[in-house]
């Protein structure tokens, strides 16, 4: 019986059946536009500009009821596609509102888009953190629109002046709601998806019990986890739930955790053993998958481009103690992309049984740097334009996996 039910078991929808589901509202919006999609990458490729990432949109459908779908699919397009931004600020002023931008994310999509330059895109974005940059938002009731630097410029203002405004409207939009998870950890109930935006309204934070100063994680948008730095409980959960979130959820933000000092977030390590390793070991996870999607794109690009260079993997290993190494292969003859790991093993193929030698990054950098040139890229990546010599390799110090 329980091979017929699995026989007769519906399919999900892949991302191919998303995108051809997306094609008409897409169209409906934009009939003189060309909308090509690329199934290697899973994107919509607007032909007059811009690209549409549809790993988000298949991961918010298959969770969507069937009869709710179709709506849902014309509210993304809605979203993707949304109406210019009011020329006047007078006009946009009370429909401005903050929101943080995975940088990652952000390069990855220009990687995508075949854009040059990374600055051109973040222009009228602020820096938070790190890994996480603050955009002023035009939002109406079906549609997010990123406020560019050029319309600031024609409003006279500022990337601060605009964000100033857009933040009080945050603090406007609606009373604190925030629930107690567990003992000491709390965590955002708006349901508006700018949770993780309210990090930017620091007396937040200070009306919870806490025990100790405020430190928080935004691991998506619609998510803000607070907890106190003296609670080591607390922080193991939150480190706990914020992996739930990354890992299994859309929209995926950031795996730092943040620490109020002086009115500021910075970021911050646990100095409880447990903690720090749980956060450790998500934070080198969460690296590694950013790597992996990096390269993903860029191999892409390569093969449309005909360009003949190997985007080496962050692959990780577990230690004895549960922890977790980065590592990457460099090997003698291959024109070579490295992301930045904990370990480089460097192989010979032309010595016996290709012989290889593991060092850690930090000495790998140091002593060969003048043959490294930093590509610009997030996070990021070095090209080895000239393989070391068998003496500079001699001269490293020995690592170990």
């Amino acid at each position: 019986m329980f091979g017929w039910t699995k026989l007769f078991r519906k399919k999900e929808p892949s991302v191919d059946d998303v995108a051809l589901a997306l094609m008409p509202h897409l169209r409906a919006l934009r009939p003189d536009a060309n909308f090509d999609f690329d199934a290697a990458l899973g994107t919509i490729r607007v032909r007059d500009g811009g690209v549409i990432n549809l790993a988000n949109l298949h991961a918010d459908y298959l969770r969507t009821p069937a009869d709710q779908r179709e709506h849902a699919l014309r509210t993304f397009a809605m979203g993707v596609l949304p109406p210019e931004v009011p020329a006047s600020f007078a006009d946009a002023r009370d429909a401005l509102l903050p929101a943080l931008r995975y940088l990652p994310g952000i390069d990855q999509s220009r990687i995508v888009a075949e854009h040059d330059s990374l600055d051109s895109i973040t222009d009228s974005m602020l820096p938070f953190s790190p890994s996480l940059l603050v955009s002023v938002v035009h939002d109406t009731e079906h549609a997010m629109q990123q406020v560019s630097a050029d319309i600031l410029k024609d409003w006279g203002m500022t990337p601060a002046q605009a964000l100033e405004v857009a933040v009080d409207n945050l603090r406007h939009k609606a009373p604190p709601r925030f629930h107690e998870v567990v003992p000491g950890l709390w965590c955002s109930d708006y349901g508006d998806f700018y949770d993780a935006a309210r990090i930017l309204l620091p007396e937040l934070a200070w009306q919870l019990r806490l025990f100790g100063t405020p430190v928080a994680m935004v691991p998506n948008r619609a998510c803000l986890w607070i907890a106190g730095d003296q609670d080591a409980q607390a922080l193991l959960a939150m480190i706990a739930r914020a992996r739930e979130v990354l890992t299994a959820q859309s929209r995926p933000l950031a795996s730092e955790m943040l620490r109020l000092e002086e009115g500021r977030w910075l970021p911050w390590q646990p100095p409880m053993p447990e903690a720090a390793a749980a956060l450790a070991r998500l934070q080198t996870e969460f690296t590694a998958a950013d790597y992996a999607a990096q390269k993903q794109a860029l191999d892409e690009i390569h093969q449309r481009r005909g360009l003949d260079v190997f985007v080496a993997s962050c692959s990780l290993v577990q230690r004895p103690d549960g922890g977790l190494i980065s590592y990457s292969v460099l090997t003698k003859g291959v024109d070579t992309w490295l992301p930045r790991t904990d370990r480089v093993v460097l192989l010979d193929p032309d010595q016996p049984k290709g012989a290889k030698k593991i060092v850690e990054w930090s000495a790998f950098e140091a002593q060969l740097g003048p043959l490294i040139d930093v590509l610009a890229f997030v996070p990021p990546r070095f090209h080895v334009r000239e393989h070391p010599s068998d003496e500079a390799i001699a001269s490293l110090p020995e690592g170990e996996l």
